[in-house]
């Protein structure tokens, strides 16, 4: 697969089963999931944006389930930290990810 958009339904599920292997302390969500890709026959490129744009339902749905078990009560300061963290992780990453294409593109 050279593009994101071929990416079929079955071919993600079995990236997201990959996915799952990450419930493992130590392994890491994204690595699993780009070795699942690459494994699928995906170019590296691709499976790296795969990874990226898997990782955003994942760490909405932990965030959700961390606010459903707390019951929502956090304090005005908790919330300012949960936003800064959040959109500061997700700005890091995607310049982590910038980079990333750039180094894999002059290979």
């Amino acid at each position: 697969m050279k593009k994101i958009e071929d990416m079929t339904l079955p071919k993600a599920f079995v990236v997201g089963l990959f996915q799952s292997i990450a419930i493992i302390p130590g392994v890491s969500r994204s690595a699993a999931t780009i070795v699942g890709a690459l494994f699928l026959g995906t170019k590296r490129k691709t499976a790296a944006e795969f990874s990226f744009i898997l990782a955003v339902p994942t760490m909405l749905a932990a965030t959700g389930l961390d606010l459903v078990k707390t019951h929502f009560a956090y304090s005005m300061n908790e919330w300012i930290m949960l936003a800064v963290g959040f959109f500061g992780a997700f700005i890091v990453a995607l310049i982590s990810v910038k980079l990333f294409f750039e180094i894999c593109a002059e290979k």
